[in-house]
């Protein structure tokens, strides 16, 4: 059942770093919407359509529309699931971009967050490379990436139908999983503080 828009007490804010509209990454978005628990609803977070990241510009006039609106949606989630392709041994420009909008200014809405990283990839790791530069971006902005498991799925051919939607079972089940473990995270991520004595402008100084 697809949970989207849905009315749960935990909301997962799905963001996806491909803009292609058959995107098996999206597609794995879509799949998880399929197999949460009841009580857990999703909601798309749109990247697309913000700017490039330009400081004296949030500095002048303050945050776009479209930046507030993804802060919001992240202020308010229970946790983030993000899917990326990778290009080039690393994440997509539109989804570094959207990290660089929300973690500006401190404290910012990324702090003390649990996110979960999926991805898909025609190749057999998986996008695994893309992933390990997306966990030490968010290692940066203090965001709480779900350790282990890791989840790439790799000969994307043989699991997704040309629309980009999953039709492998054991994917299904293997992502049904993931994200039983990401709701579970998120609950020992609440209960996480911060130094005592420290602020948040100030923790990579020691």
């Amino acid at each position: 059942m697809d949970k989207t828009g849905g009315t749960g007490g935990q909301l997962i804010l799905g963001i996806c770093g491909s803009l292609s509209a058959r995107s098996i990454n999206k597609g794995l978005l879509q799949a998880a919407t399929s197999v949460l628990p009841d009580a857990v609803s999703f909601e798309w977070g749109d990247i697309a359509s913000l700017p490039h990241f330009d400081p004296d510009l949030q500095e002048s006039e303050g945050d776009p529309p479209s930046v507030t609106v993804l802060k919001h949606q992240i202020e308010r989630c229970t946790a983030i699931l993000i899917a990326a392709p990778e290009y080039n041994f690393g994440i997509p420009g539109v989804l570094k971009n959207a990290i660089d909008w929300a973690s500006r200014p401190a404290p910012s809405v990324l702090e003390r967050k649990a996110v979960g990283i999926v991805s898909a990839s025609p190749a057999l790791p998986g996008g695994v490379r893309g992933q390990l530069q997306l966990r030490q971006n968010l290692l940066y902005t203090n965001t709480y990436v779900l350790p282990q498991p890791q989840f790439a799925v790799g000969l994307s051919r043989n699991k997704f139908n040309p629309d980009g939607s999953v039709h492998d079972e054991k994917t299904l089940r293997k992502l049904a999983d993931y994200m039983q473990t990401l709701i579970a995270w998120a609950g020992v991520v609440a209960q996480v503080g911060i130094w005592p004595g420290t602020k948040p402008d100030e923790r990579h100084v020691f």
